[in-house]
C-alpha cells in the first residue's frame, strides 16, 4: 500500500441486522492488522448506534447493586452543586415517585464515537461503502447539521428533489445546459452510459473540449440523482497540474448553478474546498 516498510492494511466487515433487514458494511484501514481490525468494528458499532440498532447494556454483577441511602446536604452546598451542574451542561434527573425505581445518570451526549483513524500517506485517497453518519471525503463521523442523523434513504430523495425543482424553474441553469448539450460529447452520452453501467472499466477518448472531464461525472452523478442514488455515488477526477483541478471544479459547479464545495470540490496541496 506504500512505499518500502510503510505498509498500509485494510480490514472489511459485513453484518447482517434482522430489524433493519440489510446488511452493514465497514471497510477500515490501520498501520497493522489490528488496528485495521478495531477501526472496521468501531465502523461497525457506529453505524449500528445511528441507525438506533444498538443499545449500550450490561448485567449487573453480584455486590454491584447498592443500597440507597439518604444524604443530609446544607443549602450552600447544594446550590453550589446545581450551579456546577448548569455551568457543565449536566441535566440532573428527578427523582422517580416510587424510590425503589433505579434512575439511570447516564445522558444520551456521552455515547460519542471518535472518528476513525485517518489515512496520512500522500497519495491515498480513503474510499468506504456509503455510510450512515459517514463523510467519505474526510474519512470521518458527521456529528452535527441534519446529515447527522439522515439515513442514505433520505439523502437521495433531498438531492433527486433539489435536482428537479432547478431543472423545472431555474432559467439561468437552464441555459447553460443549452451550451451543454452542444458539446459534442453529448451524442454519445447515451452510449457512455451504457458502457458504464456494464463495465468495470471504460477509456473514452475524445478531442480536447469535447467534455470528457466535465461532461461524464455529471452524466454519471444526473443518473444516480434522477434514480433516487445519490447517497450511493462518489467521483474522483484526476489532474495533473494544480489549476486544472481548480478551474474543472470551477466550472462543473458553474454548469450546475452551485457555488464550489457544495456537490463539485477540489483538493491540492495546501488548500482544499470538499463537497
Amino acid at each position: 500500500m506504500s512505499k518500502r516498510r510503510r505498509r498500509s492494511f485494510i480490514a472489511e466487515m459485513q453484518l447482517f441486522v434482522r430489524q433493519l433487514g440489510r446488511n452493514i458494511i465497514a471497510r477500515e484501514h490501520g498501520s497493522n492488522k489490528k488496528l485495521a481490525a478495531q477501526s472496521s468494528a468501531l465502523s461497525i458499532v457506529r453505524q449500528l448506534y445511528h441507525l438506533g440498532s444498538y443499545t449500550r447494556s450490561t448485567k449487573k454483577k453480584e455486590g454491584e447493586i447498592l443500597e440507597a441511602f439518604e444524604v443530609n446536604v446544607v443549602d450552600d452546598l447544594q446550590h453550589q452543586l446545581q450551579s456546577m451542574a448548569q455551568e457543565l451542561g449536566v441535566v440532573i434527573p428527578p427523582p422517580p415517585p416510587d424510590p425503589s425505581t433505579p434512575v439511570s445518570l447516564v445522558q444520551g451526549k456521552m455515547a460519542v464515537f471518535e472518528p476513525s483513524q485517518r489515512q496520512s500517506l500522500a497519495g491515498v485517497v480513503p474510499w468506504s461503502h456509503p455510510q450512515v453518519n459517514w463523510n467519505p471525503w474526510t474519512s470521518s463521523n458527521i456529528d452535527e447539521g441534519p446529515l447527522a442523523f439522515c439515513t442514505p434513504e433520505q439523502i437521495s430523495a433531498d438531492l433527486q428533489h433539489e435536482l428537479t425543482y432547478q431543472l423545472e424553474q431555474d432559467q439561468s441553469l437552464q441555459k447553460v445546459i443549452g451550451e451543454r448539450d452542444g458539446l459534442p460529447v453529448k451524442k454519445f452520452e447515451r452510449e457512455i452510459m451504457s458502457a458504464v453501467q456494464g463495465n468495470s472499466v471504460v477509456i473514452i477518448r475524445g478531442a480536447t473540449g469535447c467534455g470528457k472531464t466535465t461532461q461524464v461525472p455529471q452524466y454519471i452523478l444526473d443518473q444516480f440523482i434522477k434514480s433516487g442514488r445519490a447517497s450511493d455515488c462518489n467521483i474522483i477526477v484526476t489532474q495533473p497540474r494544480r489549476i486544472s483541478a481548480v478551474s474543472v471544479a470551477e466550472r462543473v459547479s458553474y454548469e450546475r448553478g452551485e457555488d464550489v464545495g457544495k456537490s463539485c470540490g477540489y483538493s491540492v496541496r495546501f488548500e482544499s474546498i470538499l463537497p
